[in-house]
């Protein structure tokens, strides 16, 4: 079958893409989440597409600005925006009885006459853009930039129907485009921010923030031998004490504020990170780490009244490389010194 279509339609042959898209977006977020609302967003679209595909494939040269299938094809932009506004947060029945109406008023305006569907089009649009601003609260660009691609559309639909010149087919053709461009761009930015989360939450412990031992221990080994590096060796006086006297807690607590103090101390000069259990390590890449693991130490018993005791060990003081298991002495050595401040009397660095 020869498809032939109007040049001022060409960015909507783009519509089906980028609708499969979204779709499949949706799905992988559903796969990771296991959220119903990002299912509900991936069968809708999948929907879509198809219904896209149908205008396309056997009305491809019909297609004109006040034509039936130009109406399905800009509804099913409308429609896109409802559902995505529909499932992008959670509601109680009544916040989604407008949504509804909106959703049920753009299917019928299929049934209007042309130069009806060309105006009431627009005014559902408005609506749709004015019931998002008074209730979206924080406008971030994005939302800015869907408001004004929506007011453009209507606009540029009304002076389409009233004029008929193919120049505005062509511009509302572009603005669909662009919009769900836009809604692409949003939902690739959540699959990415998912892949940062879970890229942090598998390097980091859970409780202080910080890095956990596995990072320690992989990075170490990174730098060891590549360029000069200390370890600070860091575990909690008396920690036992505390969470038998009060409660495991207060213990969290205690590791939560030390790691926040011991984080702040070495950031910008390491990596702070978490041994385990009341043990805290660091590894400094410049030559400050006797002074910092002090500055640590005394700001520590300061603000909370905890006291530490640290081994700091240099990979210069070692006679050994990458291969002969360097890292390995470091972190004992580092570990010697700790409990050598143990038996000194605590509260102090060695």
């Amino acid at each position: 079958m020869k498809m032939t279509y109007d040049i001022s339609i060409f960015p909507l042959l783009y519509t089906p893409i980028l609708i499969f898209m979204l779709a499949l977006f949706a799905m992988y977020l559903y796969n990771k989440t296991r959220l119903k609302t990002e299912l509900y967003i991936s069968v809708s679209m999948f929907v879509l597409v198809a219904a896209s595909l149908y205008v396309f494939t056997l009305q491809g040269e019909n297609i004109k600005f006040d034509t039936f299938p130009f109406q399905i094809v800009t509804s099913i932009l409308l429609v896109v925006t409802i559902i995505m506004q529909l499932f992008s947060e959670k509601r109680d029945w009544q916040s989604c009885i407008p949504i509804a109406i909106v959703l049920i008023l753009t299917i019928v305006t299929l049934v209007f006459h042309p130069i009806v569907r060309g105006v009431v089009f627009p005014l559902l649009l408005f609506g749709l853009v004015g019931w998002r601003y008074l209730r979206i609260a924080k406008r971030d660009t994005t939302e800015i930039v869907r408001m004004s691609l929506l007011s453009s559309l209507g606009i540029t639909v009304i002076l389409g129907s009233l004029i008929g010149s193919a120049a505005f087919q062509f511009l509302s053709s572009l603005l669909i485009a662009s919009y769900l461009v836009l809604e692409n761009t949003h939902y690739f930015n959540r699959v990415i921010a998912l892949f940062r989360n879970v890229s942090i939450t598998s390097m980091t412990d859970s409780l202080t923030q910080l890095y956990n031992k596995s990072f320690f221990v992989k990075k170490a080994e990174q730098l060891f031998g590549k360029q000069p590096i200390s370890i600070i060796f860091v575990d909690i006086d008396n920690f036992k004490q505390l969470n038998d006297q009060k409660g495991h807690d207060y213990g969290d607590e205690v590791l939560q504020k030390a790691g926040m103090l011991f984080k702040g101390t070495i950031e910008g000069n390491g990596y702070p990170c978490r041994f385990g259990g009341e043990e805290l390590v660091g590894i400094i890449t410049t030559n400050r780490a006797m002074e910092l693991a002090e500055r640590f130490r005394k700001n520590l018993e300061k603000t909370t009244g905890i006291t530490v005791s640290v081994g700091v060990a240099h990979s210069k003081e070692l006679d050994v490389n990458e291969g002969e298991g360097g890292i390995n002495e470091l972190i004992k050595l580092a570990d010697e010194r700790m409990y050598q401040a143990k038996l000194q009397g605590k509260n102090r660095v060695c």
